[in-house]
């Protein structure tokens, strides 16, 4: 029974450390994109660009399917194993104040 209570005491003192200190995750209003390690919230830059990578990424596939698989202009046609452009999205280590 101690060690049920002991569990409880931890589980609380997250939760009041999640509520009081750090964005609550478990709130109904979505506060702003916040780093979990540091609790700060994320800029506009890297917020917008944490929250759209899935659709950056899908763009990029989508680019590549159309120009290097399905294209049957040769001459144009960029060679399959030629380098990927990078997305250059911004994340939290571009976040350093």
């Amino acid at each position: 029974m101690a060690r049920i209570q002991r569990d409880e005491s931890a589980v609380q003192t997250v939760l009041e450390l999640l509520q009081t200190c750090w964005t609550d995750p478990f709130a109904e209003h979505k506060a702003d994109l916040a780093c979990l390690s540091s609790g700060k919230a994320a800029p506009a830059k890297v917020a917008n660009d944490l929250l759209n990578a899935y659709e950056c990424g899908e763009a990029t596939y989508q680019k590549f399917k159309t120009d290097r698989l399905e294209t049957d202009d040769v001459s144009n046609k960029p060679i399959f194993h030629d380098p990927l452009p990078r997305l250059c999205l911004h994340t939290f280590v571009n976040a350093v104040e």
